[in-house]
């Protein structure tokens, strides 16, 4: 049985180790505690070089990332999904990952044109948002679609362009409500299925 007292750094249950302290990461994010959620992701992404597990390195650094963008330091949010994507190599693509981490940056980026009106954030914002709807198109995330035509709603509100920026609060409500009746078709299959 591991315990905790031998989940140490030298010891072969690295994936174990990792993921015990990215799990305590998250409670402290739950807690606010962004100091000490930070440690946790960084002593938990310190193994990952030896593990070789791409996946769950790339996922910790877009956990990371997340805390940066909840803190309103869009910057590291930035540098952290960037890294995340690189580590999702040609050997490994995690397209839910690619997704998220795309949609962090081009949310960010939405952050800081909000706060420094500089246009030059809000093509970036709209370049990653693309991507990050791709990669949510091709994974069947409605709820990150949702999400994806939100911000690009934002962006051409604030680049001046209502057009463009009706249409994307259209498909923003057209996958809330896919969601909406997707939930609902399964709920009532479900209530048809104990009824049987």
């Amino acid at each position: 049985m591991t315990t905790i007292r031998n989940l140490n750094p030298g010891n072969s249950n690295r994936p174990l180790v990792v993921t015990t302290v990215a799990e305590l990461r998250k409670a402290f994010t739950d807690l606010r505690e962004t100091k000490k959620a930070i440690e946790y992701f960084d002593k938990a992404y310190a193994q990952c070089p030896s593990n070789g597990n791409h996946s769950l390195c790339a996922s910790l650094l877009s956990d990371i990332a997340l805390v940066y963008f909840d803190t309103f330091e869009y910057e590291k949010a930035i540098r952290y999904s960037k890294a995340s994507i690189k580590e999702d190599d040609e050997k490994f693509i995690d397209e839910r990952n690619l997704a998220f981490s795309y949609g962090v940056i081009g949310d960010a980026y939405l952050g800081l044109a909000e706060q420094s009106k500089k246009k030059i954030h809000l093509d970036s914002a709209a370049h990653y948002i693309d991507r990050a709807i791709i990669f949510h198109k091709e994974i069947n995330a409605w709820q990150a679609l949702y999400d994806d035509y939100i911000s690009l709603w934002k962006i051409n509100k604030l680049r001046g362009n209502f057009a463009e920026s009706l249409k994307n609060f259209e498909l923003a409500v057209a996958y809330k409500d896919s969601m909406f009746n997707a939930d609902n078709r399964e709920t009532i299959k479900n209530l048809e299925d104990k009824r049987a």
